[in-house]
């Protein structure tokens, strides 16, 4: 159960790892729609014109606008229902403004140091911006700015923020949440989990893996980093840290250095770990402090795969065999790999095995989902291309699918080709749902029963740019929808990367003769022909 605000002035209750508690709320008194000026427990905002500051509850999924904001709250991160404060940015103009304030807080004499946390969701491509105000009688002092997005998906946690506060000892003050629109309405800037109080002495945390990251051909003796910070008000001068893989024996080791309180300490374990076997690793690394009363922030787990690489081209996948390397994955997936048996998309395209958006079925609301290919060392091609045969039958210019590639094992992906290259390239460049996927938008999309469907399996192809004699190349279909009118989606199969010849030349279309009255026996045929290969046609 959540725990309310405490009384305005001075408050004295503890908790753990607290000496004392001065605001502790979580929203859950508020009432859902709530949109100010005035809000439960003494809260208020600047005004009720958008961009402005409202109450939500969590659903699971998306709410409100389209890919922005997150699937639950703070506090009950995977029960919906939970309530928490966003802003509402579907109206008003770049840089508009609305303020959040949390009521007076008396902050006693003996309270030399402040600790203030609050819990931050910031996803959406046109993200604005966060500013964090402590104010004493109007004086001003800005303590956290946060800019553009934070999160990648609606269903990526929310994220603590931890700050030491330093004189405001015997003063009043309050805390002001300061939302900026961006250029449009995919910028829903969320928090939850306000706190303000005095630390204990000894409190430290962990807040990050560093490495490893998935990637390819991971080896036998990989790097584990992490970063701590020191959440008290003393200086640490000794902890242990310790790490382990799939759950194997701990590595322990003792780190001695002096970290000062709300410092951030990044720390690379002796040890090394061996992830050298192709697949999924659990990475779990947590922290141990002498008299730290607090364990909820001492332990992280990562999630990381060392993904296979292949160097032999000309490359043919077809799936009869298995994945082949290739994963499913993202927020409400429901790619399959098998036999599609749709009403639609029904067969695979050659032998029995093809990957679709759900083999029986219609694929998710609010899907953002993608299979990722194995690496690839392009070091032996000059000009790859990718080929592959495609069906996809989704609501228009809505949910769809796009080919994007990655050179920093999965960080960034760049989007292959555009709207209306040749060869049954992309045939839309504005599917919303894709935007937390591929923010152009471009992709395949559109449906039999709108004519823009592809109405069967076809062949699909394009160069693949830039990445000649590139290594550790990656591939991904990525799929998105929005939250209604769901179809079959997309299936793909027989994935072919080869090098450009040097002499191809491609038949377009015979352009004459055409059907007519009178054709003679001399008529003369034209035909469009590329150039598809690396050097000259003469």
């Amino acid at each position: 159960m959540k725990k309310r605000l405490l009384s305005v002035g001075l408050l004295l209750l503890s908790y753990a790892g607290y000496s004392q508690t001065f605001l502790d709320e979580d929203f859950e008194t508020f009432t859902v729609g709530a949109a100010g000026p005035t809000f439960a427990n003494g809260w208020t905002n600047s005004g009720t014109t958008t961009p402005r500051w409202e109450v939500e509850d969590a659903t699971g999924a998306n709410e409100n606008s389209l890919a922005t904001g997150p699937f639950f709250d703070a506090t009950s991160p995977t029960v919906a229902g939970g309530k928490y404060l966003y802003l509402e940015t579907s109206g008003g103009a770049l840089n508009d403004e609305n303020t959040l304030s949390s009521p007076p807080v008396s902050i006693p004499m003996s309270a030399t140091g402040v600790k203030l946390d609050f819990a931050y969701h910031m996803f959406g491509a046109s993200m604005g911006e966060l500013y964090v105000v402590i104010d004493t009688n109007n004086v001003s002092d800005t303590v956290v700015t946060l800019i553009g997005q934070q999160q990648t998906s609606g269903a990526d946690p929310f994220i603590t923020s931890s700050t030491i506060l330093t004189g405001y000892a015997g003063k009043t003050l309050t805390v002001k949440f300061i939302g900026k629109r961006g250029t449009s309405y995919t910028g829903d800037i969320s928090i939850d989990e306000v706190k303000l109080f005095q630390p204990v002495p000894n409190e430290m945390g962990i807040t990050e893996i560093t490495t490893p990251t998935s990637s390819c051909g991971l080896t036998a003796a990989e790097t584990v980093t992490i970063e701590v910070q020191n959440f008290g008000t003393s200086n640490i001068t000794s902890f242990d840290a310790s790490f382990s893989i799939n759950g194997g024996t701990p590595v322990t080791e003792t780190v001695t250095t002096t970290i000062t309180p709300n410092s951030v300490y990044s720390y690379t374990f002796t040890a090394t770990a061996n992830l050298s076997a192709f697949g999924p690793y659990e990475v779990k690394s947590y922290v141990t402090l002498l008299n730290d009363p607090t364990s909820a922030n001492d332990t992280l787990v990562k999630n990381i795969t060392n993904i296979p690489i292949f160097s032999g081209f000309p490359y043919l996948e077809t799936f009869e065999s298995g994945p082949g390397g290739w994963i499913s994955g993202g927020t409400n997936s429901s790619w399959a790999l098998g036999t599609p048996a749709g009403t639609i998309i029904n067969s695979a395209a050659g032998g029995s095995n093809s990957w679709v958006t759900n083999l029986t079925g219609t694929y998710n609301a609010t899907e953002a989902s993608y299979v990722v290919s194995p690496c690839f060392d392009f070091t032996s091609l000059v000009a790859p291309v990718f080929s592959a045969d495609v069906w996809w039958n989704s609501e228009f210019s809505w949910d769809g699918a796009i080919l994007q590639t990655s050179i920093d094992g999965g960080t960034t992906w760049q989007k292959v080709g555009a709207n209306g290259d040749p060869n049954n390239w992309y045939n839309d460049n504005s599917i919303s749902g894709l935007t937390p996927l591929a923010p152009s938008q471009e992709g395949w999309t559109g449906r039999n029963s709108s004519s823009n469907g592809s109405g069967g399996w076809v062949k699909v192809k394009a160069p693949l740019t830039g990445l000649g004699s590139v290594s550790g190349v990656i591939l991904r279909i990525a799929f998105g929808s929005d939250g209604s009118v769901m179809d079959e989606g997309f299936a793909f199969d027989n994935i072919q990367i080869y090098d450009t010849p040097a002499q191809d030349a491609e038949l377009l279309s015979i352009t004459s003769p055409d059907n007519g009255c009178g054709l003679t026996a001399t008529e003369q045929a034209e035909v469009q022909i590329v150039n598809a290969g690396s050097a000259s046609i003469s």
